[in-house]
């Protein structure tokens, strides 16, 4: 005899963090010409001065447009995943 059963897993939310690091290359003479500083850029951010990445929006897109929850309800949504946001931050 077999079962079979749905399960559900909340969402979950974590922060990514993006590091460049820089480096002066050593290959040149310093005395010649001045060391060319070296860094990779970091990706960047769906909305500026936004910390919400592009999943944040795409949930909220989908909470709003598709869902038509209220602005006051998703705030209390996303307090339940842990993340505090007033209702002015997201799109009226």
């Amino acid at each position: 005899m077999s079962r079979e059963e749905v399960c559900f897993i909340p969402a979950r939310l974590y922060k990514k963090r993006y590091i460049s690091y820089t480096y002066a290359c050593s290959c040149h003479d310093e005395s010649i010409e001045d060391k060319p500083i070296r860094y990779a850029e970091t990706p960047k951010a769906p909305i500026q001065r936004s910390f919400a990445g592009a999943s944040v929006l795409a949930e909220v897109f989908h909470q709003k447009y598709v869902l038509s929850i209220s602005c006051y309800r998703q705030v209390s949504e996303w307090k339940r995943y842990g993340l505090s946001l007033s209702d002015k931050t997201l799109l009226n």
